[in-house]
């Protein structure tokens, strides 16, 4: 067992543990947890354990105890640790706050990992874009020739893979609100694509949405780093959130301080010949930063006479060819 399997045994064992919800990454843990030692209650809101279906068995196998039905609540009493699930949305609720009130450890699968993570941890929230990014990132590790372990919201539980992680690796994570509003900890590179109105009938208001948002910047420890969507107003005003080196991202404008889109070009490609025509097209994007080089210059050419062109394709075979004979 790893040193940070080790904490993580020495946390559960002999605790009684409440989990909220049988979801997928709940049931990889409860077993783990149960083979830690813990004494596990179950909390859900199916009415007996034949309603879990197949995974009935094990909670007997397991010797899970249940909570169920309408106050399935009421098996956060006299517990050592709740583990939350994303989808309970009540955090600010009073069953999770009396519990807290009374010293329960309140915290999630999510938030363990990164307690107990031995390696860099780059993480991504926003509203929009944030699937996207969380999986350019981890491709471009992996390209680096890094371990990449990618997870969170994404899909994969996190914690499950704790005694495969290495400190020379790296852990990609996307975070939703949902799993960022109890966190207290921030990943060693924070991203932030931006925040517009979204789940705001599962918060309270959209201060409780931004300030769950928030929470991947606000523990950050020097040396670290934040990439802020610079387009967005409120994932710019985070910039007073940061703790340490801040950039921007930005399609609309030029920054010395981050990257920006410097330019994009679209091309196309024509063959015509005694079998008819055949024609392509593609769109080049090119992503500058203040450390790049400078973008080469436009070369402009003034054509006031009749003129012949050609077009190539990319092995210089001519494709088309035509000629201008009534200049505009």
């Amino acid at each position: 067992m790893q040193k940070d399997q080790q904490k993580l045994a020495q946390l559960i064992q002999g605790k009684k543990v409440a989990f909220i919800g049988a979801g997928v990454s709940h049931k990889t843990l409860i077993k783990e947890f149960v083979e830690l030692g813990a004494h596990v209650t179950l909390c859900d809101q199916k009415k007996s354990v034949e309603d879990f279906g197949d995974y009935a068995a094990t909670i007997r196998e397991l010797g899970i105890d249940l909570s169920l039905g309408e106050n399935y609540l009421d098996g956060f009493k006299g517990q050592d640790i709740i583990m939350r699930t994303p989808g309970f949305v009540g955090y600010f609720e009073k069953p999770l706050q009396d519990a807290m009130a009374a010293g329960t450890m309140v915290t999630s699968e999510v938030e363990l990992f990164f307690d107990f993570c031995p390696c860099e941890i780059v993480a991504v929230t926003g509203s929009d874009g944030k699937t996207t990014t969380t999986t350019l990132i981890s491709k471009f590790y992996e390209a680096a020739g890094r371990k990449v372990h990618l997870g969170g919201n994404i899909g994969a539980a996190l914690l499950p893979m704790l005694p495969e992680v290495s400190p020379e690796d790296v852990a990609v994570v996307e975070l939703s609100s949902f799993q960022l509003i109890s966190m207290h900890q921030s990943p060693k590179i924070a991203v932030v694509t931006n925040v517009t109105p979204n789940h705001l009938d599962h918060h309270k208001d959209m201060q409780e949405y931004i300030d769950a948002k928030r929470n991947i910047l606000l523990y950050q420890n020097p040396p670290c780093r934040a990439v802020l969507g610079y387009e967005n107003e409120i994932s710019r005003s985070m910039q007073k959130d940061c703790k340490g080196k801040q950039v921007w991202f930005t399609r609309l404008h030029e920054t010395d301080n981050g990257a920006f889109l410097s330019s994009a070009m679209q091309a196309a490609r024509v063959k015509i010949d005694e079998e008819g025509v055949e024609a392509a097209a593609y769109t080049e994007i090119v992503c500058a930063d203040s450390a790049m080089m400078e973008v080469p210059p436009t070369v402009e050419m003034d054509l006031d006479r009749p003129f012949l062109f050609v077009i190539f394709d990319n092995s210089n075979v001519p494709l088309f060819v035509g000629t201008v004979n009534t200049m505009a």
